[in-house]
């Protein structure tokens, strides 16, 4: 079951999504529908924290200049 996830970067803008984590996997979704995945072992941090990161490139790869 995925969780929800909310935060502000920092700009201040609110970032959501969900994560799910399964097999020693991470995987995000942004509201927009592209997903992004990480090994939680490689990664080194707490699942959360991962997810975190993982939707946070995923915002700014979303950006008009960015």
């Amino acid at each position: 079951m995925s969780e929800k996830i909310s935060f502000q970067d920092a700009d201040g803008k609110r970032i959501s999504g969900q994560f799910l984590v399964s097999n020693g996997m991470v995987t995000v979704t942004a509201p927009d529908g592209r997903t992004r995945a990480a090994d939680i072992e490689e990664s080194m941090l707490d699942p959360q924290t991962l997810a975190r990161v993982l939707l946070l490139q995923l915002h700014q790869e979303g950006r008009p200049n960015g």
